[in-house]
């Protein structure tokens, strides 16, 4: 077999960790938070986070190889503004990158019609300093480009320790968003599992199997079979007994 060699971590992988940036937008909120939510909900690639009276609207482009999120953008959608943060690489260019972020941040309020209305005049101001910027790039001599690209990597150098700290905050938006990736997941299946029968088809199918069975249920089998949970079970028993449908033997 082959031998495998590794490659231990040196300064130069600081240069890789991702910086961020972003910007503010006013706007208002016509429509309720699930309103919104049901207009980004056909966005496969967008995870939709509730924050409050706000909503979070994360973009995982990439993950890094412990699977945090590492190239990212984030949308808060508040009552009376869009806040947007978001990541690029030390070898990206950030004016580009900004100009990406933007195009996602347009395509996503398309989205959103009249549930959300975003004053685009600070939109257009924002490109219109961001292309500014791309345009003396273009428009400067090799020794002026040089000479701001020096002075941004002695910038770099002095930055690597607040780098650091970003990398930490990465790591803590990584899994704060699988733990409530998760909770979102778990209250979903307890509302898909509420809502498979209504109390009316339950009691009916109760019914039926106590006809089949001896006037006897076992909860943890009956739900088994119909996919429910022995919570929601023993709900609609109770409602039955309450309502004087079922009596409890002694």
């Amino acid at each position: 077999m082959g031998k495998t060699t590794y490659k231990g971590k040196n300064d130069s992988d600081e240069l890789r960790q991702p910086r961020a940036d972003g910007f503010r937008v006013r706007g208002s909120m016509l429509k309720s938070l699930g309103g919104i939510s049901t207009l980004l909900g056909s966005v496969k690639f967008l995870t939709i986070i509730p924050q409050g009276d706000s909503l979070a609207v994360l973009n995982i482009e990439s993950r890094d190889i412990q699977k945090n999120p590492y190239l990212f953008s984030v949308m808060y959608l508040r009552p009376n503004e869009i806040e947007v943060m978001y990541t690029y690489t030390p070898g990206m260019s950030p004016k580009k990158r900004r100009i990406d972020v933007i195009r996602f941040f347009l395509n996503t309020t398309t989205l959103l019609d009249d549930a959300y209305q975003v004053e685009y005049g600070q939109v257009y101001q924002l490109i219109e300093e961001t292309l500014k910027e791309v345009s003396e790039y273009i428009s400067s001599s090799y020794d002026e480009v040089y000479a701001k690209y020096d002075a941004l990597s002695n910038e770099n150098k002095l930055l690597n320790k607040k780098i650091l700290d970003l990398r930490n905050t990465n790591d803590k938006l990584g899994k704060e968003n699988i733990e409530i990736k998760s909770k979102i997941d778990e209250l979903t299946l307890r509302v898909r599992e509420a809502e498979a029968y209504s109390d009316e088809v339950l009691i009916g199918k109760i019914q039926q199997w106590l006809r089949e069975h001896k006037n006897e249920i076992n909860i943890f089998e009956f739900a088994r079979i119909f996919k429910l949970s022995e919570t929601r079970v023993e709900q609609v028993l109770t409602k039955m007994v309450n309502e004087g449908i079922l009596e409890v033997r002694k």
